[in-house]
């Protein structure tokens, strides 16, 4: 702590002053009542204040404890506390806050200058260095002298800065007070007040430099005190004012900007004190001086490398930025927008204009930036940047294509026109239908793009055009339009006569006569021709048509003949179909092999291959077999061998009975059915329950399962993935419901299982079970391909220490054929991570509530809520 004064005035204005000798932690200053008590202290000194029963307590940012013992009384009389410090003198208020904690107000500043009762009080002591900005712009700009130190600093110029310190003055430090580490600080010297009639002047006089600042007018001015009467000479870069000190202790000098050299530097300010004894007083420090913002830049061009902001960058906004004196704010202006921009602690600066903020048009603009420093320099830059965001004209001609906006076959084989108009000159792109061409504009500013007959593709759908053109500045207009191709007849077919395009002698003669219908595009006209017979039909609103034959236009007899059909659309477009026919009579053979393997159920294995059925029947024969409600038509051979394989999409999962159906039509017609009836089952058995497991020093010896009428087997996964069948005897506990298996050799550490469940349609799921391997943070990852021959939809963690189990979309759907779902068991030390999951919600299953997981599009997570879950 550095050496500290005090003084204290009583009721009668005697004064006693001491000092805090240099080196001590905590001192004590005894108060009686009414005094008047001032440290040479400044405010920021202080850390805290506190009242300890009648004492005040003050704490001081080094650590230094000041206490004025008997500070509080009941007199009527009270002490007052003041701080002082470079001349200035203001009285600390304290207010009682929480606890024994006081809160310092600090009353009004009072200056040293002509006598005043408070000047016993005052300390010119402690004049560290202090900085003052202010700015020389004008009168607003004025800086206060109150709650500022005697001894400041202020600023100079239109923005620079100067610091100024004390020279001379201060009170004396007198003999006597508390030795370092001492408890009480003791008063050394006491003075009576005097008249102010009779002041006793100074052997040498006073004089000390207040504060430097940019004034009124546009000028720097000094100001200071000294003795009243004396004459000062300031000198500042070689010019030198000279004013007389006023009655109250006070002067001050001004300075043109001139005065000073622009740019920013340091120089000398200089004052020396003449009395009216001839005693002389000097003072001396370094002004710093600002006059000028040292930078500022742009870093880049506005619109890029080609100065000009088209419709596209004009509509992500257009961003400036640039480098600036550090502490400087910057502003942007852009047209009729000015931005503030933002400005790091570096001085690199930026500012956004926003799309709404760049009116639409081609036009020139400036952007000017001005910085304004700390010392209120400003400075601007300017860049030019061209606006352009209008393209030029465009349209494409509003004349139908091909007169009537329809491209049919023919008018697509001798090629498409596609015409309107632009700029005179401009280039314009043409796409039709995705095929691109490019075609100038002429003088009159007509344009046509060709497209040959490969250009247009076949088929019926709607061509969009688009034109394209882009300017200079890369603005781009687009029309669009589409006109409709149509090259072919759409939905044009022929149903085969009678349904197996053979005629009997029953058919020939049903309803009038034989029948040939089909499909074509609504709004077609068709021609149908039977051997030699013709009739012409019509295609109704849904685009059906038939005719009829009458049975004299159809010869009796056996032979082969052709059915025909012509359609012609609207666009005028034409296609055929045709079938040959056969007019004939019998069925011989039908039968079924049964399905479902040797025990006739279809599980949920065999319905993933498809159900196979097959059979025989008279070779020739059209066979279509019913399955569940869904008709398939089966593969005859020339032995009249017929198959037909039911896809495993269209087995509905379950257990019940599915309809077969079986008919057959022989090469004339003539139609015989079968039915039979097959047994599903596809719903496999829920993973089986672990209950326990028995352990010695080296594995694995036995686990339980909860019982099941499924079948039960326990498979080992090997260090190599391969996945093998444990050797073990079972035995049935009935108390506890459980299959023990004891396993034949025990399972070495480190060692997983899966338990598998199998009911007798053949259908399984897996249980993988991981054990304990004596080590915290077990890690499983079910990336084995072998996995899925096992149908796990169950992973039980609960007999693993910290385990951690991690899954991936594709390793879940790799493990069962059944299911997609994936059921994790376990404790609160376990640890799923989910890779690619989001978390739907809970479901409570025979007890246990879950967290659901959806994983990637198709997997679904069920996880223990004990378990903690990381995604």
């Amino acid at each position: 702590m550095k050496t500290i004064e005090f003084v204290i005035r009583d009721q009668a204005g005697a004064v006693q002053r001491g000092i805090l000798a240099e080196g001590a932690t905590s001192y004590i200053i005894p108060a009686q009542v009414g005094q008047e008590i001032s440290l040479n202290l400044r405010q920021a000194d202080f850390l805290s204040h506190q009242r300890d029963g009648n004492d005040l307590v003050l704490t001081l940012v080094d650590g230094t404890v000041i206490t004025i013992d008997s500070y509080f009384n009941d007199t009527g009389s009270p002490n007052r506390l003041f701080i002082s410090s470079d001349g200035y003198l203001n009285e600390v208020g304290l207010v009682a806050v929480e606890g024994n904690n006081l809160h310092a107000q600090y009353g009004p500043t009072e200056q040293w200058g002509k006598w005043s009762p408070s000047d016993d009080l005052i300390y010119f002591g402690r004049t560290d260095t202090a900085t003052i900005t202010g700015a020389m712009m004008g009168e607003e700009n004025e800086v206060s002298m109150l709650a500022a130190p005697l001894l400041g600093a202020g600023m100079i110029g239109g923005g620079g800065a100067v610091t100024a310190a004390a020279v001379a003055g201060g009170a004396a430090i007198l003999g006597g007070g508390a030795n370092a580490g001492d408890a009480v600080a003791v008063p050394t010297a006491t003075t009576t007040p005097t008249s102010p009639s009779a002041p006793t002047p100074a052997p040498t006089p006073e004089i000390a430099i207040s504060l430097a600042t940019g004034g009124r007018n546009g000028k720097a001015t000094i100001t200071g005190m000294g003795t009243p009467g004396a004459t000062i000479d300031i000198t500042v870069e070689g010019t030198t004012q000279t004013t007389t000190v006023d009655a109250d202790g006070t002067w001050s000098v001004s300075y043109d900007a001139g005065s000073f050299r622009d740019g920013e530097y340091q120089t000398q300010i200089t004052a020396t004190l003449t009395d009216q004894n001839g005693n002389t007083a000097t003072s001396a420090d370094t002004l710093t001086v600002d006059t000028l913002v040292n930078e500022l830049t742009f870093a880049n061009q506005a619109g890029a490398a080609d100065a000009t902001i088209n419709t596209a960058e004009a509509a992500q906004g257009v961003t400036l930025t640039g480098s600036v004196e550090a502490g400087s704010t910057v502003s942007v202006a852009m047209g009729a927008v000015t931005l503030d921009a933002a400005v790091d602690p570096d001085g690199n600066w930026s500012a956004t204009f926003a799309p709404g903020d760049i009116p639409a048009g081609t036009y020139a603009s400036a952007i000017v930036a001005t910085a304004t420093d700390k010392a209120g320099n400003t400075r601007s830059i300017t860049q030019s940047v061209w606006v352009d965001t209008e393209a030029g004209a465009l349209t494409i001609s509003a004349a139908p294509v091909e007169s009537d906006d329809v491209i049919n076959a023919a008018e697509a084989s001798d090629g498409v026109a596609i015409s309107g108009t632009a700029d005179a000159g401009a280039v314009v792109t043409v796409t039709l239908a995705g095929v691109v061409t490019t075609t100038r504009a002429d003088q009159n500013g007509e344009w046509t793009s060709h497209y040959t007959a490969g250009d247009v593709a076949q088929g019926v759908y709607t061509a969009e055009i688009t034109a394209r053109v882009t300017d200079g500045a890369g603005n781009t207009r687009t029309e669009t339009d589409s006109v409709r191709v149509d090259t072919r007849v759409d939905n044009l077919s022929l149903n085969k006569i009678e349904g197996d395009n053979t005629v009997n002698g029953v058919e020939r003669l049903a309803d009038g006569g034989v029948m040939v219908s089909g499909t074509s595009e609504t709004g077609s006209s068709v021609a149908v021709k039977l051997g030699n017979a013709s009739a012409n039909g019509v295609v109704d609103a849904v685009g059906n048509w038939s005719v009829a034959f009458a049975p004299g236009q159809v010869p009796e007899g056996t032979y082969n003949t052709t059915a025909v059909v012509t359609a012609t659309d609207g666009a005028g477009n034409t296609a055929t179909a045709s079938w040959p026919v056969l007019i004939d009579t019998v069925v011989d053979t039908l039968n079924l092999n049964t399905p479902g393997g040797t025990d006739a159920v279809v599980s949920a294995r065999e319905a993933a291959a498809g159900i196979d059925l097959a059979g025989q029947v008279e070779a020739g024969s059209r066979v279509v077999v019913r399955f569940d409600g869904t008709n398939y038509t089966a593969t005859v051979d020339a032995s009249g061998n017929w198959d037909v394989t039911i896809p495993p999409e269209n087995i509905r999962s379950g257990t019940y009975q599915a309809d077969i159906s079986i008919k057959a039509t022989d090469h004339v017609g003539n139609v015989d059915t079968l039915s039979y009836t097959v047994a599903i089952d596809t719903y496999a058995p829920d993973g089986p329950v672990i209950e326990s497991y028995t352990r010695d020093g080296d594995g694995i010896r036995a686990i339980s399962v909860e019982q099941s009428d499924d079948a039960l087997a326990v498979h080992q996964i090997q260090a190599d993935k391969s996945i093998t069948e444990v050797a073990a005897s079972t035995l049935e506990n009935d108390t506890r419901n459980e299959t023990n298996f004891y396993f034949d050799s025990t399972v070495p550490d480190g060692s997983d299982l899966i338990v598998t469940a199998t009911d007798a349609a053949g259908n399984s799921s897996g249980t993988y079970l991981a054990l304990d391997d004596e080590s915290a943070n077990t890690l499983l990852e079910l990336t084995n391909p072998n996995l899925a021959s096992h149908n796990i939809e169950t992973i039980d963690l609960q007999f693993a220490e910290e385990a951690q189990l991690s899954i991936t979309e594709a390793a879940l759907l790799n493990l069962s054929s059944n299911t997609n779902t994936l059921i994790v068991n376990g404790h609160a030390d376990d640890t799923v991570t989910i890779r690619g999951g989001t978390r739907t919600g809970t479901e409570v299953k025979e007890g246990q509530t879950y967290d659901i997981y959806m994983l990637g599009s198709e997997g679904t997570l069920m996880i223990d809520d004990d378990i903690s879950v990381i995604v």
